[in-house]
């Protein structure tokens, strides 16, 4: 711990710390390219680049398959009903990713916006 006016009261190592505090610290390490060097720092650049060209290719093939003047999502069958498991799944993980449940608000608010189509 460290006083107001800036003096080391207490100091902790790494090795003191506990062990959930010690795994995270290996994560942070980890995802900030710090733990293996060169090598942990190649690995994170190949995974976004990975990341990168997934989502450009989703966009691509989404915009070349896509009816003209519409979004192109699927209408949903009068008769297709949602599982019960698989929305609880997804309202836990919406909770305990915030991100997550955010962007499902915003979609569910998105589709009540009506799309004018050509005629």
């Amino acid at each position: 711990t460290v006083t107001p006016d800036g003096h080391v009261m207490t100091q902790e190592t790494f090795a003191e710390k506990g062990l959930m505090d010690r795994i995270i610290g290996y994560g942070v390490a980890a995802h900030e390219g710090q733990l293996f060097g060169g090598v942990n720092q190649a690995i994170n650049l190949l995974v976004a680049a990975s990341l990168l060209m997934m989502s450009c290719a989703a966009t691509v093939l989404w915009l070349k398959r896509k009816p003209a003047g519409s979004l192109g999502a699927p209408l949903a069958l009068p008769t297709q009903t949602y599982g019960l498991g698989g929305i609880i799944v997804l309202i836990i993980l919406a909770l305990f990713l915030p991100e997550l449940g955010l962007s499902l608000v915003v979609l569910a608010l998105a589709s009540l916006i009506p799309i004018k189509t050509k005629p």
